[in-house]
């Protein structure tokens, strides 16, 4: 259900963003897809993060559990920044990569 209402919700946003032209709408897919590719790699490190924090809950290894939090965050705040960054400060040159 949930993956339904955003994906409605998508299409409603992608509907507003066609009124403005083609050239919105390309600006909008690459803005969709450098999105999705950060998303998937902090996606994956905090999928991969649970199963050690479910191994060392069990074992009540709490110490490590608040270890492996603490490097997740880190390694995707070390995806996200870069990007974050380039979003702000040279956004031609991140969107130039698609062209």
């Amino acid at each position: 259900m949930r993956y339904s209402l955003v994906n409605i919700s998508m299409m409603i946003v992608l509907r507003m963003v066609n009124d403005y032209g083609t050239a919105a709408a390309a600006v909008f897919g690459i803005g969709c897809t450098i999105d999705d590719t950060i998303t998937k790699m902090t996606q994956g490190i905090m999928q991969a993060s649970t199963g050690i924090i479910g191994q060392n809950w069990g074992a009540r290894h709490f110490g490590r559990i608040r270890r492996t939090v603490w490097y997740a965050w880190f390694l995707s705040a070390s995806f996200y920044l870069p990007f974050g960054i380039l979003i702000v400060c040279a956004p031609r040159l991140l969107f130039s990569f698609f062209s």
